[in-house]
């Protein structure tokens, strides 16, 4: 192989996927972004998916409905679902199975491991935006800017927003916003509203997107080896066959082993994965591991199964709530991650999304 100090500009695929599998845990720690705790939420039908975000009700109790005009509480998510889609008007499922009523949601809130289902209606997902139902934005320099635009309709709002390259976002209500003013927040609207914010870079499920940004690769004893390939879907898909790469971005290079900086690259999208693939059900946790290994709480280990049957496993026993990549599994005797963990460098620790 040439070397990692001077390597090709194009190295075959075939060749690094080859010797992908020697180096199946390599590149774990090596990233330069550690996001820490990443919850990968169950899709469900009719809905849109909110990960790591709750909502807050008008109520006293805050993360419950304080009374049937907010909402209500239930014994599980399906049965929370089964009578939203049964109530007009419910409009929101949490993992807590709780359903809340429009007039019930006072605000949203960043809640890392939580999971919100909103209504979906009449608004679709469009390509290039991310969809935020139920609410309105909350404005940098106020809802009076002159960078606040009107439209005649949603659609009118959305083209307009597609063309002009200083949109941030257009909303059902046909308005659109223009740069320099930016979105700093959301609030829940009391009438059916939502908004569409402009990606600079699409969402990729298990990556961390990075706009307008080259990776540098590692050199030494980090480095394995990095190229180029046709493009971007063909530098995506090496990347999604091959658990050792690390990152890709949108000019076609792709990344085995370390990355070891970022620099400014005008309307490129790089793609850091996550150190702890994202598996849906279950708030995946990096470098950390339950005090003394919890054999309190031990479930089981099996010594002949794959990590993907061991999640497998895990998901449909209800009672295994948690999992590492170690292929062991622990019962909710386990303490709370979020309290009680030890440093655990390159472990994945996967704790099952529960009511």
């Amino acid at each position: 192989m040439a070397s990692l100090g001077n390597p090709p500009k194009r190295l075959s695929l075939l060749f690094l996927a080859s010797i992908a599998g020697l180096f199946l845990c390599s590149w774990t720690g090596f990233a330069a972004v550690d996001p820490g705790a990443y919850t990968a939420c169950h899709d469900k039908r009719g809905y849109v998916t909110m990960s790591d975000i709750a909502p807050v009700f008008r109520g006293p109790n805050g993360l419950f409905p304080g009374s049937s005009a907010d909402g209500s509480t239930w014994s599980s998510v399906d049965e929370a679902l089964s009578k939203c889609n049964d109530d007009p008007s419910c409009v929101v499922v949490t993992s807590l199975a709780s359903t809340a009523h429009r007039e019930g949601v006072a605000k949203w809130r960043q809640m890392p491991g939580a999971c919100t289902w909103a209504k979906r209606t009449n608004w679709m997902s469009k390509t290039g935006f991310k969809l935020w139902p139920y609410s309105t934005w909350k404005i940098s320099d106020g809802p009076n800017t002159p960078n606040l635009r009107s439209a005649d309709s949603a659609a009118a709002a959305e083209a307009e927003c597609r063309s002009n390259a200083d949109c941030v976002g257009f909303s059902s209500a046909g308005q659109y916003l223009l740069s320099p003013s930016s979105i700093v927040g959301y609030e829940p609207s009391r009438v059916p509203a939502a908004v569409y914010v402009k990606l600079s870079c699409a969402e990729k499920f298990g990556y961390i997107s990075m706009p307008n940004t080259a990776l540098v690769p590692a050199r030494g004893e980090n480095a394995i080896a990095y190229g180029t390939a046709e493009g971007e879907e063909q530098a995506a898909e090496f990347c999604r066959l091959n658990y050792a790469c690390t990152a890709f971005s949108s000019d076609g290079s792709y990344y085995i082993g370390g990355v070891s900086g970022y620099t400014p690259a005008k309307g490129i999208c790089s793609y850091i994965k996550e150190p702890c693939a994202p598996m849906r059900g279950f708030v995946a946790y990096n470098n950390v591991a339950f005090p003394g290994g919890a054999p309190d709480a031990l479930l089981a280990r099996p010594a002949k199964d794959c990590f993907v049957d061991v999640y497998t496993q895990c998901l449909k026993n209800s009672d295994c709530n948690a999992f590492d990549n170690m292929r062991y599994m622990w019962t909710s005797d386990a303490p709370d991650i979020r309290e009680h963990s030890e440093p655990a460098p390159g472990m994945c620790l996967y704790v099952k999304i529960s009511a």
